[in-house]
């Protein structure tokens, strides 16, 4: 099963290559939309990843937020600054192979997956082959599945999937940070700029209520919601917009938010 969805990825890359090739050169407005149907298909498979297509995580894989002492050890050899603004390789003329190396070795290193990103999304965007192993949300799926309490790379994987589109999973994942985080302040006005970044205003809204309750000098996400006109005040009696009373025991207000 693996090996058919790894050959469905590498056909549609060679679809939205060859698409993008032909839109640079001038077509009619019948192929064109043709082209963009089937660019949008092939679009739409390339996101279906899982543990199957994205492969295992190495055992020996170092954590980003802990393993500090080996920063140097592959950043200097490897995701350099010219890589990381993907001007050039480190060890070839390329920066994907170096970028998915670092990737390979530490899987929730953020900058690494943000460049693979911005490199997968300026390929994409020329129609040119993927210099990366993986596609690229594999990346977003190994770091969490390495770690399933980062919530910075949970975070990261939301906003990605966000951007596709894909409000569900990306609403998914902020529940479960938000799960794990409780009352982290910082951890809570990220996600609530990233459920504004959806256009979640109402979920949004709650976690911006409960951190004021935990961080009353916090204006950052209170300060989003005023400028897009949703900000309200809280409600006496409520804990995250449901009545106090509702969450009873066991029912924690980051449970209820998470539900």
């Amino acid at each position: 099963m693996g090996d058919l969805l790894v050959m469905v990825h590498e056909e549609c890359r060679s679809t939205i290559v060859s698409v993008a090739r032909r839109l640079r050169g001038g077509i009619s407005r019948r192929a064109w939309s043709l082209g963009a149907m089937l660019t949008a298909s092939c679009s739409a498979a390339l996101s279906q990843v899982s543990p199957a297509t994205c492969g295992p995580v190495s055992p020996t894989a170092w954590d980003y937020r802990v393993d500090k002492q080996f920063y140097a050890l592959v950043e200097d050899a490897h995701f350099t600054p010219p890589v990381e603004a993907l001007i050039r390789g480190r060890t070839g003329q390329l920066p994907g192979p170096d970028i998915d190396y670092t990737l390979s070795v530490f899987p929730n290193h953020y900058r690494a997956i943000m460049a693979a990103t911005r490199l997968a999304e300026r390929e994409e965007s020329q129609g040119r082959k993927s210099q990366l192993k993986l596609p690229v949300e594999c990346y977003y799926e190994r770091a969490v599945r390495f770690k399933p309490d980062d919530l910075v790379a949970r975070m990261l994987y939301a906003q990605f999937l966000g951007k596709r589109k894909r409000e569900e999973e990306a609403k998914s994942h902020l529940r479960e940070t938000q799960r794990r985080a409780k009352d982290n302040p910082l951890t809570l006005r990220n996600i609530g700029l990233v459920y504004m970044e959806l256009k979640d205003y109402d979920n949004a809204l709650m976690v911006a209520h409960r951190l004021l309750e935990v961080e009353p000098a916090d204006p950052v996400l209170k300060g989003a919601l005023v400028s897009a006109g949703k900000w309200r005040d809280p409600v006496a009696g409520t804990v995250l917009g449901v009545p106090a009373a509702a969450s009873g025991p066991g029912n924690s207000a980051s449970g209820a938010a998470a539900n």
